[in-house]
C-alpha cells in the first residue's frame, strides 16, 4: 500500500482553535461520526476554506473530549460514533441468536455442514492474506479428503483449519501462555523454520514493515524484549470477564468494553506487538474469534473475515497504520473491524438463502414426482444418505417438528413403499430406505 501521511501536530493557539470549535459545532460533530483520517479531512478543509491543520487540531480535541482511554503497555483511545455503535448493534442481534435464512431458522441437520465449509473458507482466505498460494479446489481436497500438503502455502491451509478446531474446542477456556504457543505451534506446524514455532521472537529478530510499492519503513513494532510484558497484559486483557465497570490494566481508567470491541483490540494488538518471526496475521485473526465465541457469539464459527479482509486487503493495512500514526486511536481499526464482520454476516447469509433455497427446489421437485409433501421429500432423501435405520425421534429432531409429524411423515414414506419397517427391539421399531 502506499505511504500514509502522519497528521500534523496539534496547534496551541488556544484562542482560535476555541473560535473554530464554538462556531463550528455542527461541523466538528459531523465530523465525528464520519471519523475522517488526516488525509481525507484535510481535503474537504480545503473545499470549505478552512485552515486544514487547524481544523484537525479542533477536531482532535473534539474526538478526545469523548474518548474512552486504554492502557496495555502504551497508551491508547477510541472513540464511539453512531455508525459504530448502530454496527455492534446489528451483530449483536445477529451473532448470538439463531443461524436462520429467509426460509427460517437452518435446521441443526445443515449446520454441521455449513461450520465445515465456513471453517475451510477462513483456512484458506487467512492462509492467502499470509501469502500462501493455492485454490479453493485443492482447499477442499486438503481438508475434506484429508490429502497430504504438497508444499508450505498448503501445509499454511492446513495449519489455519486445524487451529479453527482448536479454537472450537477451547471456546470457553481462559487464555494462558502455553495455549498461546500450541495455537502458534498450530498454526506454523512445517511452515516456519526449525525452532521458530512456538515461541516469541527474540533479541536477533526485531521486524521492520516496509511499503510493498518503494520500499519505504512505514512500521517497526516493539522490540523484542518488551514481546514478554506486553503479550502478558494482552492475556489479562483478553481474558477478563466484564460486569459493570471494567478495571483496565492500568488501575487508571474504568470503562466497559463491548465483547466484540474488545475482541477487535486483540486483533490489533497481536498485529501491532508482532510478538512471533511469522504468523501474527492468523494468529490475531484466530484471537479474534476465540474470544468472541468466549463470550456467546456462537455464530462466529460460521463467519469468515478473512474473505471480506481479502477482499480489502489495502483498507486492513490502512486501518492498522492510521491508528499508529494518529496517536494510538483505535477507532479507525474498530470502525473497520466492524464493517467487515458486518459483510461476512451479510455474505454468510446469502449463502444460506442460495443454498437452502436450491435445496427446497428440489425437495419440491422429488415431492410432486412421488406424490409426497417437500418435507418428506427432505426426510426420504436424508434416510437415504444416511443407509441407516432411523427412529422416530430422530426424524423429530432432523425436521425440527413434533413428534407426532415426524412419525405421520415417516408412516406416509412406508404406505408409499418408500420406507419399510425394520424392528430394533421388541418394543422399538425404525425405518430404512427401500432401494428401488
Amino acid at each position: 500500500m502506499s505511504t500514509l501521511e502522519k497528521p500534523p501536530a496539534i496547534g496551541t493557539d488556544y484562542e482560535s482553535i476555541f473560535q473554530i470549535v464554538v462556531s463550528n459545532g455542527p461541523l466538528l460533530s459531523e465530523f465525528f461520526q464520519a471519523y475522517p483520517y488526516w488525509a481525507k479531512l484535510k481535503h474537504k478543509a480545503k473545499a470549505m476554506g478552512f485552515e486544514a491543520p487547524r481544523l484537525w487540531t479542533a477536531v482532535k480535541y473534539h474526538r478526545a473530549s469523548q474518548a474512552s482511554r486504554l492502557h496495555l503497555h502504551d497508551d491508547f483511545s477510541f472513540n464511539l460514533p453512531a455508525s459504530l455503535m448502530e454496527g455492534l448493534h446489528n451483530l449483536d442481534m445477529h451473532c448470538g441468536g439463531s443461524l436462520q435464512s429467509d426460509l427460517g431458522p437452518l435446521p441443526e441437520r445443515v449446520k454441521d455442514r455449513f461450520i465445515i465449509s465456513s471453517l475451510l473458507t477462513e483456512a484458506f482466505s487467512s492462509s492467502t492474506l499470509e501469502g500462501a498460494v493455492s485454490t479453493r479446489d485443492r482447499a477442499k481436497e486438503l481438508i475434506r479428503q484429508g490429502k497430504k500438503p504438497r508444499n508450505k502455502s498448503e501445509r499454511m491451509v492446513v495449519n489455519n483449519y486445524l487451529a479453527m478446531e482448536f479454537l472450537r474446542e477451547h471456546r470457553t477456556a481462559d487464555l494462558t501462555l502455553p495455549l498461546l504457543m500450541e495455537l502458534h505451534s498450530i498454526l506454523s506446524k512445517d511452515a516456519l523454520d526449525q525452532g521458530e514455532a512456538g515461541r516469541f521472537r527474540d533479541a536477533t529478530e526485531d521486524v521492520h514493515i516496509f511499503d510493498d510499492l518503494n520500499g519505504e519503513l512505514i512500521y517497526t513494532p516493539p522490540a523484542a524484549a518488551q514481546i514478554s510484558e506486553r503479550m502478558s497484559e494482552l492475556i489479562v486483557f483478553f481474558n477478563h470477564q466484564q460486569s459493570g465497570l471494567n478495571a483496565m490494566a492500568s488501575g487508571r481508567e474504568q470503562v466497559f468494553i463491548h465483547p466484540i470491541l474488545r475482541a477487535t483490540i486483540v486483533h490489533f494488538m497481536v498485529g501491532y506487538i508482532h510478538p512471533f518471526t511469522d504468523g501474527n496475521g492468523r494468529m490475531a485473526r484466530a484471537l479474534f474469534y476465540w474470544h468472541m465465541l468466549r463470550n456467546g457469539y456462537w455464530l462466529a464459527e460460521y463467519l469468515s473475515i478473512s474473505q471480506i479482509i481479502l477482499e480489502s486487503r489495502s483498507q486492513y493495512y490502512r486501518a492498522f497504520l492510521e491508528v499508529e500514526q494518529d496517536e494510538n486511536d483505535l477507532t479507525y481499526f474498530l470502525l473497520y473491524h466492524t464493517k467487515v464482520l458486518i459483510r461476512a454476516f451479510e455474505s454468510l447469509k446469502a449463502y444460506l438463502d442460495r443454498k437452502l433455497r436450491q435445496q427446497h427446489i428440489n425437495h419440491v421437485d422429488e415431492a410432486r414426482r412421488l406424490e409426497i409433501l417437500p418435507r418428506q421429500a427432505q426426510l426420504l432423501e436424508a434416510i437415504r444418505k444416511s443407509a441407516t435405520i432411523w427412529t422416530i425421534a430422530q426424524a423429530q429432531t432432523y425436521l425440527n417438528t413434533s413428534y407426532g409429524t415426524a412419525r405421520a411423515d415417516l408412516i406416509a414414506l412406508a404406505d408409499r413403499k418408500l420406507l419399510e419397517l425394520y424392528p430394533l427391539n421388541k418394543k422399538t421399531q425404525g425405518y430404512r430406505a427401500i432401494l428401488h
